[in-house]
C-alpha cells in the first residue's frame, strides 16, 4: 500500500500500458489542458498530478473490506488465466436460427433466460452468437433483436431526450455535419469506462468498423479491489456525495461508489463529470477538485489493467449487468463498406431490482423508465437517431 505523506519526495511512475491499448490511446483521444477535464485520461498527466496532490492524500486512509465470498458476481480480471470469456459466449444452433426464420414474431426463449439467470450470478456478461444480420432487413433485425432479448426483460427504457427506446451507435458525422457538434459517442472516438443509465445494456452488433473499436469490459468488483489494495485513499472520495447545494433540480449529487447489501458496485457517466467539448460541467456548480479528479482517474486505469478486450462480431448480441461491469471502446475507423452500427437497449429486471432501491439511484431509474415518457416512445427503425439525440447530453450513454 502506498502511503503519502506531506512533504515527501517521491516519484510515481506511469502506469504501463500494454502494445494493445497504443489504439487506445491515439494522442486525439484526449484534450491537453487542465487534467480534470479530460474525459479519456492520458497516463501522464494521471501521475503528474497524483504526484502533485501527495500532500492532499490521507496518510492513514480508512479501512476497507476486500473480500466478498457471499457476492453473486466473481471479480475476474482480465489478466488472471482462470478468466475465461469463451465462457460467455453462447452460439446459437441452426435449429435456433431456423426457429427465429420461422417467426420473427416470436421465439422460444427458455434457452436465453437461462443463460441470464447464470451470467447474473456469474461474470455479469452474456454473449449470443450465430445470427446473421445481412439475411435481414433492418427493420427485421430490430424484431429479433427486441424478441431475444425480451427474455431477459421486457422493460425498455426511454434513452433520450426525443425518448427513443433504441439508439443506434454508429459515427453519425454524415448527419450532423461539422463534427464539433455531435456526441462522442456518435463519433469514432475512444470512451472512458463508465457504466449506463439502467440496469441491464443490451448491444446488437449490426456492423462492426474496418478497424479498432473493440470492447473493454472490466468488473465493477475487481476493479474496487484494485483500488483497495494500490489506492486505498480514493475509496472515500468516490463514495461521498459531494452536495453543494445547487438549486436546480437538474443536477442531483451523487456517489459514484455505492453499496449493496455490503457489496460495493460502480454507477457513473464520467463524462457528465468531467464534461466534454461539446457540453462543459456547467460553471453553476463547483469544478472538480484535484482528489476527485484523481478518483476518477484512478477507476479508469484500474479497469484498464484488468479489463477484457472483446472484438465484436457481426450479429452477437451483447447483454450487460451494468451494475456490475465497467465498459468502454476502442476508437475506431470505418471504410470499405464496414460502418460500425451497434443497436442499444436499456433494460431492467426483478433480478437487479434489490439495487434500484437506493435513494440516489432511484430518480435515475424512474427517469428513464416513467410511464409519460414511455408512452411517447419511439422506435426509430432508419437506422441512426433524430439529430437532438446526436447532439444532446441528456440522454448519456458513452459507449
Amino acid at each position: 500500500m502506498a502511503i503519502y505523506a506531506p512533504g515527501q519526495n517521491y516519484a510515481l511512475p506511469v502506469p504501463v500500458l500494454a502494445p494493445e491499448d497504443e489504439l487506445y490511446y491515439s494522442p486525439t483521444n484526449f484534450r491537453t489542458g487542465p487534467s480534470i477535464t479530460e474525459d479519456v485520461p492520458s497516463p501522464m498527466t494521471y501521475s503528474q498530478r497524483l504526484e502533485n496532490i501527495g500532500h492532499l492524500l490521507r496518510t492513514q486512509p480508512k479501512q476497507y473490506p476486500a473480500e466478498f465470498p457471499d457476492a453473486s458476481i466473481v471479480p475476474w480480471s482480465g489478466g488472471d488465466p482462470d478468466t475465461d470469456p469463451e465462457a460467455w459466449i453462447f452460439q446459437l444452433q441452426p435449429e435456433d436460427i431456423a426457429e427465429i426464420d420461422a417467426a420473427l414474431k416470436g421465439f422460444s426463449g427458455p434457452k436465453i433466460k437461462a443463460l441470464w439467470d447464470d451470467a447474473v450470478n456469474h461474470d455479469g456478461i452474456l454473449i449470443l452468437r450465430g445470427l446473421d444480420p445481412k439475411r435481414y432487413s433492418l427493420h427485421q433485425n430490430i424484431v429479433l433483436y427486441v424478441g431475444i432479448t425480451s427474455y431477459v426483460s421486457v422493460h425498455r427504457a426511454a434513452q433520450t431526450i426525443t425518448n427513443d427506446l433504441l439508439v443506434h451507435l454508429r459515427d453519425s458525422g454524415i448527419i450532423t455535419g461539422e463534427s464539433q457538434y455531435r456526441r462522442e459517442q456518435f463519433s469514432g472516438s475512444a470512451q472512458p469506462f463508465h457504466t449506463d443509465f439502467a440496469p441491464i445494456m443490451a448491444m446488437y452488433v449490426v456492423e462492426t468498423p474496418l478497424q479498432g473499436g473493440r470492447c473493454m469490459w472490466a468488473s465493477g468488483l475487481r476493479v474496487y479491489q484494485e483500488l483497495v489494495a494500490s489506492r486505498p485513499e480514493v475509496i472515500e472520495v468516490l463514495e461521498s456525495v459531494d452536495d453543494h447545494g445547487n438549486p436546480l433540480e437538474a443536477i442531483t449529487p451523487r456517489p459514484v461508489l455505492y453499496w449493496d447489501d455490503g457489496h460495493p458496485f460502480f454507477f457513473f457517466s464520467r463524462r457528465q463529470l468531467t464534461g466534454t467539448p461539446l457540453q462543459a460541467r456547467p460553471q453553476s456548480i463547483p469544478q472538480l477538485t484535484d482528489l476527485q479528479a484523481d478518483a476518477l482517474d484512478a477507476v479508469q486505469f484500474a479497469a484498464l489493467k484488468h479489463c477484457i478486450r472483446h472484438v465484436p462480431v457481426r450479429g452477437e448480441i451483447q447483454v450487460i449487468d451494468n451494475l456490475a461491469i465497467l465498459h468502454s471502446r476502442e476508437q475506431f475507423v470505418n471504410g470499405q463498406g464496414r460502418d460500425r452500427h451497434l443497436i442499444r437497449l436499456w433494460l431492467k429486471n426483478e433480478q437487479l431490482a434489490h439495487k434500484t432501491l437506493h435513494v440516489e439511484l432511484q430518480k435515475v431509474f424512474n427517469d428513464v423508465f416513467r410511464p409519460d415518457r414511455l408512452k411517447e416512445s419511439i422506435w426509430e427503425l432508419r437506422g441512426y437517431n433524430s439529430w437532438e439525440t446526436l447532439v444532446d447530453e441528456s440522454g448519456h450513454s458513452n459507449t
